[in-house]
C-alpha cells in the first residue's frame, strides 16, 4: 500500500527532522 509519492516526502521530512535535531544537539553541546 506504500506508494513512492508518499514514502519519498516522508523520508525527506524525517531527514530534515534528524538533521535539525542533530544541529540543535550540536549547538547545545
Amino acid at each position: 500500500m506504500t506508494s513512492p509519492t508518499l514514502v519519498i516526502p516522508d523520508l525527506a521530512g524525517k531527514a530534515v527532522l534528524i538533521t535539525g535535531a542533530s544541529t540543535g544537539i550540536g549547538a547545545a553541546l
